[in-house]
């Protein structure tokens, strides 16, 4: 209350006090102001009332839905129109809903127009490259998760370094314009390459070049400032790749492309590499990073899962069975493995148990309720209990067990 007038805010410029109470200091002031209900608030006058006021004021939202609340209620609870707010909600769920839909079914555009596009761009560059005479040793790594798609050592280099090439798909906008959007932060000096997913445009630059958000390619558009960057065919893109690949980020080793994390699960694919050739069984690591298969043994399909937690109270230490479903609002969303996902079976190795593999086939997995079916949605989760472990647990006689591969 201001002290001159000992009721509602004055008028008064010069009034420390109700200067600083007025909604006019707030954010939120310009859409309290567009949404007073001029008509049904007879003789209040808003920009008068302290922003902490109780006095329940109608509200009219951009949307025409009408609301009764407190303005209090408005500028320290953020209350808004609960209409907008519930058919909001209802959206975000619905999107969700269909996202996972399409993730679940194997069909779906969103997977196979997407997803497999990228693959196919990574392995069109990919075989653009490994028959070239520059090129020493080229290996396909983008199913590791790491921040390269392609690494490549070169023949008549004086280091025996891997040269790092990322592959980004370009979108169509009509037949002669594309665009990239740029929303992973790389090295400066990482080599981008970009495909269009007919392979019939191309464009090559260092990532500490590319400094929009979206990266708009004109390729008939001889003025465009990126000209230089822009190709129209595999001969011309290829040769450019081998111009600017000795300036590309450098690696060691394979392993050095990836987070601590991603490590673990890489050194846990090694070392189950050494197991087959020693039990004389074929291993193929499946090289598609959008699936839930990680590799073959013996042409069976394998779900892999490295855990470095700790055992809880009951020794046993949880494994997640879920899988990625994308990114939707700046969130990961994750659901249960289905009984329908091409895997047939899941090696588990836990940190302070390497070399010893707990081989659970799926069917197990859905009897247990880990995984999802379509009549019942799995917990997402089991627990396994450590081969050194002599409590009794269903997972006990899966530790090695290698019965359904030899």
């Amino acid at each position: 209350m201001c002290k001159k007038t000992q009721q509602k805010l004055c008028n008064d410029k010069t009034c420390e006090l109700c200067i600083s109470r007025s909604i006019l200091n707030l954010e939120i002031c310009q859409q309290l102001i567009d949404e007073f209900d001029i008509e049904k608030n007879n003789n209040v006058e808003l920009i008068n009332l302290p922003y902490g006021s109780h006095k329940k004021i109608h509200w009219i939202c951009k949307n025409g839905h009408t609301f009764y609340v407190s303005l209090n209620s408005r500028t320290n609870g953020n209350t808004s129109c609960k209409i907008c707010k519930y058919d909001e909600r209802s959206k975000d769920l619905e999107l969700k809903k269909i996202i996972k839909s399409k993730i679940i079914n194997n069909n779906n555009s969103l997977k196979n127009n997407v997803n497999i596009n990228g693959l196919n761009n990574e392995e069109f560059v990919y075989n653009l490259l490994k028959y070239q005479p520059e090129i020493k040793e080229i290996k396909l790594v983008g199913y590791l998760g790491g921040f390269s798609d392609i690494i490549i050592k070169l023949n008549n280099c004086k280091n025996d370094y891997y040269y790092l090439l990322q592959i980004k798909t370009i979108t169509k906008i009509n037949e002669t314009s594309y665009y990239l959007t740029n929303d992973k932060l790389y090295t400066d000096n990482l080599l981008i390459a970009m495909v269009d997913n007919l392979h019939n445009y191309f464009a090559l630059e260092f990532a500490g070049n590319i400094n929009v958000k979206r990266l708009s390619l004109y390729y008939n558009n001889k003025k465009s400032k990126y000209a230089n960057i822009m190709f129209k065919t595999k001969e011309e893109f290829t040769k450019k790749i081998l111009e600017m690949l000795p300036q590309s980020q450098v690696v060691k080793n394979i392993y050095d492309i990836l987070t601590e994390s991603q490590k673990k699960e890489y050194f846990m694919r090694e070392r189950l590499k050494k197991k087959c050739e020693l039990l004389n069984l074929s291993y193929i690591d499946n090289n598609h990073n959008h699936s839930t298969v990680d590799c073959y043994i013996n042409n069976i399909p394998i779900q892999l899962k490295y855990s470095s937690l700790n055992q809880n109270y009951r020794n046993t230490i949880q494994i997640t069975m879920r899988k990625s479903l994308g990114r939707y609002k700046g969130k990961n969303l994750k659901q249960s493995y289905h009984k329908d996902d091409e895997f047939k079976f899941v090696f588990i190795e836990l940190e302070s148990y390497h070399n010893k593999f707990c081989i659970i086939p799926k069917q197990e997995l859905v009897n247990k309720n880990c995984i999802s079916t379509n009549e019942k949605n799995g917990t997402g989760m089991c627990y396994v209990m450590p081969p050194n472990i002599k409590n009794k647990h269903w997972t006990n006689s899966y530790w090695d067990n290698w019965k359904d591969f030899i």
